[in-house]
C-alpha cells in the first residue's frame, strides 16, 4: 500500500492521471478545532512496502468499477451499513466515461486463491458528492443489491481537532504495495496524522515508509475513539490522493464533515422492507384433494432467511436454507376446512405472514383424484400408505414416521434416533449417525439388537433424506 497518486488503478491499459500535490508546509499551518473526545490508537508501526496482508477488517471491500464502453477500475471501500459502501468520488465519477456497473468483493485477495473469501455482491445504485475534487468532497457511496454477511464499520461523526495530530491512523486498502506493483490484496499499515487542509475537508497523513498507493483510493483511515471506559473504531478518513511514487504526504477526505450527507443517503436508500410472499398453489377458497401441495414464492430486498408453512396451526415445514421453489406436500388431514399460513423471514428480522383456507375432499374414484404419494383405496378415499419402519417408500408422506431415506440403492421408511441411546431404534435396526448426537434408524442392527451406539456409521456419508417434515432443519446449501 503506499500514497494514492492516481484516483484509481486500472485493470486495462490507460493513460495515467495527474497527481495533486499539497505541501507539508501548508499542512503544518492549518488551524485545528476542538476534538472533544480522547483518541487512543495502537502505537505499533508496520512497514508497508512489499505489503502487510491482513484478514482483519472484513468490511473493507475491493470494488471493481466497469466503465461504459469497456475498461475496469479497482478501488477500495468500507461497508458502513448492511448494504452501503463508503468510497471516494473519483472511483465512481471517472474521466474515462460513465460508470456502468460496480461489484464489491469481500475477502483478502481479489485474484488467485483466496482462503479468506466471504462473498461478491453487485451494486444496484451509487452516488457521489457533486461537485467534488481531490481538494475536497471526494466522497461517494455504493448501494449493494442485498445485505452483506459482514458486520459494518462505524463512521466518525465528530470533527477532529488538535489532539488528532501525530496520532497513528490505521490505513487499509486493496492497492499497490509499491508504485505500480503488488495490488489486489488487502493490506494495512499505521501512519501518523500530520494536519488538515485550510478548508477542513482533507486530512494529511503518510510518509515514505508508511502510506497508501494506487488502488487504495476509497479505503478507510480508522481511528480508535475512547471515552475512558470503552473504545470503538470509526472511519475518520477516506483515502483520496498522494504524490507519485507512493511516498511523502497523502490526503484523505475527512468523514465527520460529511456525516449528515452520509446518514441521509443511507437512511433513504438502505431501507429495510418486509419479505414479499405470494401463494402459487392452492388458491384461497379452492377445493383440494388429499396430498395437495402448498407452493409459495418468497423474496426480499436484503436477504431471505427462512420460509415456514403451517397447516391448521401446526408447523408443517421449515425451509431454512432451501433454494426456491418453496413447495411441500401436505400430510394426511381430515376432510373439511384447512387453514394454511406461510411465513417469510429476512435477515433483519422482518416477517411477512399470509393465511388462506381451502376445503379438503379426500374422496376418490381413481388414482387421478389423489395428489402426491396418496393412493385411492377400495372405499374410495385418498389415503397415505402409512408404511412401517423399513418399508420401501418414494417419499415421506408414505411412511408412518413421515420420513423416507436412501442408503445406497435402498429407499426405506425411517425415523429419528440418538446414536448414544440403544433404545431409540427397534430391534434389528441400527442408528445411522447423521449429525451431532442425531441419527436415523436403518435395518441391520447388531446381534444384540437395538441401535449402534458407537462412532460414525459407515453408511452416514451416503444417507439421503428425501423429505424432511416439521422439526427437521436442512443444512444451509451455501454452507455445504
Amino acid at each position: 500500500m503506499g500514497g494514492i497518486m492516481q484516483p484509481a488503478a486500472m485493470f486495462v491499459p490507460s493513460p495515467r492521471r495527474t497527481a495533486l500535490r499539497l505541501s507539508t508546509a501548508l499542512a503544518a499551518t492549518m488551524a485545528l478545532g476542538s476534538c472533544g473526545q480522547e483518541l487512543s490508537v495502537d502505537s505499533e508501526q508496520r512497514e508497508i512496502v512489499g505489503g502487510t496482508e491482513t484478514s482483519e477488517y472484513p468490511a473493507v471491500a475491493s470494488i471493481s468499477v466497469k466503465v461504459v464502453g469497456g475498461g475496469y477500475f479497482s478501488c477500495s471501500s468500507t461497508l458502513i451499513s448492511p448494504r452501503v459502501l463508503l468510497t471516494a468520488a473519483h472511483c465512481i465519477d471517472l474521466d474515462e466515461g460513465p460508470t456502468e456497473g460496480i461489484t464489491a468483493y469481500f475477502g483478502t485477495r481479489s485474484s488467485g486463491q483466496d482462503s479468506g473469501f466471504i462473498q461478491e455482491i453487485p451494486a444496484s445504485e451509487w452516488t457521489y458528492f457533486n461537485p467534488w475534487s481531490l481538494a475536497g468532497n471526494d466522497i461517494a457511496m455504493v448501494l449493494l443489491e442485498y445485505d452483506s454477511d459482514v458486520e459494518p464499520v462505524l463512521y466518525n461523526t465528530q470533527v477532529l481537532g488538535n489532539s488528532a495530530i501525530n496520532v497513528l491512523m490505521h490505513i487499509i486498502g486493496w492497492g499497490n504495495s509499491e508504485f505500480e506493483a503488488g495490488g489486489g490484496r488487502k493490506r494495512h499499515v499505521q501512519t501518523p496524522i500530520t494536519g488538515f487542509s485550510n478548508n477542513d475537508a482533507v486530512v494529511f497523513y503518510g510518509n515514505d515508509n508508511e502510506n497508501t498507493c494506487q488502488g487504495d483510493s476509497g479505503g478507510p483511515g480508522i481511528l480508535t475513539f475512547s471515552n475512558g471506559t470503552s473504545s470503538e473504531e470509526r472511519i475518520a478518513s477516506i483515502t483520496s490522493y498522494g504524490p507519485e511514487g507512493c511516498g511523502g504526504t497523502s490526503g484523505g477526505t475527512r468523514v465527520a464533515q460529511y456525516a449528515d450527507y452520509i446518514g441521509d443517503w443511507v437512511a433513504d436508500n438502505d431501507v429495510p422492507q418486509p419479505p414479499l410472499l405470494e401463494y402459487v398453489t392452492p388458491r384461497d377458497g379452492s377445493e383440494v384433494s388429499a396430498g395437495f401441495q402448498v407452493h409459495v414464492e418468497a423474496s426480499d430486498n436484503t436477504r431471505l432467511e427462512n420460509v415456514e408453512i403451517y397447516i391448521n396451526g401446526e408447523r408443517e415445514a421449515d425451509l431454512l436454507g432451501r433454494l426456491p421453489p418453496f413447495v411441500i406436500a401436505t400430510p394426511a388431514l381430515p376432510d373439511g376446512t384447512v387453514e394454511i399460513e406461510a411465513r417469510a423471514y429476512d435477515n433483519r428480522g422482518d416477517v411477512t405472514s399470509k393465511k388462506i383456507s381451502v376445503t379438503l375432499d379426500s374422496t376418490c374414484d381413481g388414482p387421478q383424484d389423489c395428489q402426491g404419494l396418496f393412493i385411492c383405496t377400495d372405499p374410495g378415499v385418498c389415503e397415505s400408505p402409512n408404511y412401517d419402519l423399513g418399508a420401501a417408500c418414494q417419499g415421506g408422506p408414505e411412511c408412518a414416521s413421515g420420513q423416507c431415506a436412501m442408503v445406497g440403492e435402498d429407499q426405506l421408511c425411517t425415523a429419528e434416533c440418538t446414536p448414544s441411546d440403544a433404545s431409540s431404534c427397534p430391534e434389528d435396526f441400527s442408528c445411522i449417525e447423521t449429525g451431532e448426537d442425531t441419527g436415523l434408524c436403518w435395518p441391520g442392527g447388531s446381534e444384540s439388537g437395538g441401535c449402534s451406539a458407537g462412532g460414525r456409521n459407515e453408511f452416514a456419508g451416503t444417507l439421503l433424506i428425501l423429505l424432511a417434515l416439521a422439526g427437521l432443519r436442512r443444512k444451509r446449501e451455501d454452507d455445504v
